[in-house]
């Protein structure tokens, strides 16, 4: 379990280190930081961009170790302790996976919308 994390951790380094990183537009920056009125100079720009939203996850059976990978280019994967759990994350796509000893581990794709929670029920096959 421990292991699969720290593989996908390693490829997506290794993917992210192969890309360079596009060129700022400070015009574009400098009108967003403008446009947006609901954050303060504080927050980092992502946050400007986007809200958060909650996913609810279940599993049966319950404990399951929760993976959550942003779809984000560059993206690092990370453990969101056990289910059930409601976890608060930017909105956006992101791949969810369960996993637990002695069970295949379930992947599923999920969109979270801003200030909203997305459920997630999933029942977990022995292997």
């Amino acid at each position: 379990m421990a292991l699969r994390i720290l593989i996908i951790a390693m490829c997506v380094i290794m993917l992210a280190a192969c890309k360079p990183a596009p060129p700022a537009d400070s015009n574009r920056t400098q009108s967003k930081r403008s446009a947006s009125q609901s954050t303060t100079n504080a927050q980092p720009e992502q946050a400007e961009q986007k809200g958060m939203g909650k996913i609810e996850v279940k599993s049966k059976p319950a404990g399951a170790t929760i993976v959550l990978i942003p779809e984000a280019e560059g993206a690092k994967p990370q453990g969101y302790g056990e289910t059930p759990a409601t976890i608060e994350v930017p909105a956006g796509e992101y791949n969810l996976t369960l996993e637990l000893r002695g069970y295949a581990a379930p992947a599923k794709k999920i969109t979270v919308e801003q200030n909203k929670t997305t459920s997630v029920n999933i029942v977990m096959k022995k292997r």
